[in-house]
């Protein structure tokens, strides 16, 4: 658990995070909002049909890919942190490597692991930003049910990655375990 005073930096970047998050939807709902007022099949070039289809696996593959690319740089970040954190001997394992375990949660802030948390929240509603805009491009040639489908699931995964300060210091929590476990 957090002390108070732990918490205080992390409201503000908290807030920056939403606010990100919140400008990245909006885009998106703007573009959707444009697209009645600008697409006609009359005065639009006719895309060819396979772009449906790609637009489609775009928005599917969105998930699954955000979630491995922050997956893989949270990763990186951990074995970073936990090579940095060392007893001034320059590594945790070689203390570990002593007999020692060092307590992460000491030598690692809580508005340092949050980077990482930042990072990945941008990176995840970045990629669902542009499937989304990838299938409203496809219903400026005309109005495709299944993208505008794939358009609402991305928005609300969007929405899924807004930060609360509960849910970003559950998240710190999980990665002080997962650094323990690293350096184990």
């Amino acid at each position: 658990m957090l002390t108070h005073e732990q918490r205080q930096p992390l409201v503000p970047r908290i807030r920056t995070l939403q606010l990100i998050i919140v400008s990245l939807v909006g885009g998106v709902l703007s573009f959707a909002a444009v697209i009645p007022l600008i697409a006609s099949p009359d005065t639009m070039p006719a895309l060819p049909w396979m772009f449906q289809y790609v637009a489609l696996a775009l928005a599917v593959a969105a998930i699954p890919v955000a979630k491995f690319i922050g997956e893989v740089n949270l990763s990186s970040r951990r074995r970073q942190l936990v090579a940095a954190s060392g007893d001034g001997s320059g590594s945790v394992a070689a203390a570990a490597g002593r007999g020692r375990q060092i307590d992460l949660s000491r030598s690692i802030s809580p508005d340092r692991l949050f980077e990482g948390y930042f990072t990945q929240k941008i990176v995840m509603a970045a990629l669902y930003e542009g499937a989304a805009l990838m299938n409203l491009v496809v219903c400026l040639a005309g109005v495709e049910l299944l993208n505008i489908a794939a358009v609402g699931v991305l928005v609300v995964a969007m929405l899924a990655q807004l930060p609360t300060l509960p849910r970003a210091e559950a998240w710190i929590e999980r990665e002080y375990r997962q650094l323990q476990a690293l350096q184990q």
